[in-house]
């Protein structure tokens, strides 16, 4: 990857200059990202697989062409993006429900550079997410029982030696107190490891994601999801649904709300 192409994806995102490398200009990079560019599974429906990971399908298709994309896409590519600013970056499977694989879920280890307090150089490793439908709205610091709000929920980040050495499990908070948002594979993986799962989500008829629309971005003041039948917005953890009522009306917010036109 080359800086021409950070300088499209900057423009893409609506920002007009790349962030300071630290955790505020991550920050600024994830919230711009999920406001601009959706979570998206319309080429699965539509039947136009098998999904490409590789630099330049994905330049293509996220950047260039202005869709969206599902976790692997949208995940693969941030990490190229990070990394080409100089954030150190590491890409890890997680596993979102228990009889899943560790290919499930793409995450994104951040490492920033900070200033140690003996004065030494140090970094600090944050997970930056924008493929996982319901976002977390911000990074994360990767501390364990650290608790961090973003705004719509509280995450914390616990040990997961039950599963195994170095598993990572991230906790988010619900309506009876917290649960698994997904646990994190202690392994480095290259985007050629998370392939044969992406086709399978892709074109096996057991793919939920092969089932029906499912589109999702952060607007500035909700969160919207969008499927064939509903709108459904969410503020302060308060959803509105609005029925779709007509093929207009859903290509009205396909066009207006996530920024995609067919």
């Amino acid at each position: 990857m080359d800086k021409q192409i950070v300088e499209e994806y900057l423009k893409r995102i609506g920002l007009d200059e790349m962030p300071p490398v630290n955790a505020e200009g991550l920050k600024t990079i994830q919230q711009a990202h999920l406001r601009t560019i959706p979570f998206e599974n319309l080429d699965l429906i539509e039947d136009r697989v098998p999904l490409k990971l590789d630099e330049a399908s994905l330049v293509d298709k996220l950047i260039r062409h202005k869709r969206g994309g599902i976790c692997y896409e949208q995940n693969i590519l941030l990490g190229d993006i990070l990394r080409e600013m100089g954030y150190g970056v590491e890409i890890r499977g997680a596993r979102i429900l228990p009889q899943g694989t560790f290919y499930d879920h793409v995450c994104v280890l951040v490492d920033i550079p900070v200033e140690a307090e003996d004065g030494e150089p140090a970094t600090e490793r944050w997970v930056a997410d924008v493929g996982f439908g319901f976002n977390f709205a911000c990074p994360l610091k990767l501390e364990f029982g650290l608790k961090q709000d973003d705004g719509r929920n509280v995450y914390y980040f616990e040990d997961a030696a039950d599963v195994g050495e170095g598993f990572i499990r991230l906790m988010r908070s619900n309506d009876e107190g917290f649960g698994q948002a997904f646990t994190i594979n202690p392994e480095p993986r290259t985007r050629e490891d998370f392939q044969p799962r992406c086709d399978f989500y892709a074109t096996s008829p057991e793919s939920g994601l092969k089932q029906k629309n499912f589109f999702g971005i952060d607007c500035a003041e909700y969160r919207a999801t969008l499927t064939a039948n509903h709108l459904t917005t969410t503020v302060d953890g308060v959803k509105t649904v609005i029925d779709i009522e007509s093929d207009e009306q859903f290509e009205t917010y396909l066009r207006d709300l996530f920024h995609i036109e067919r």
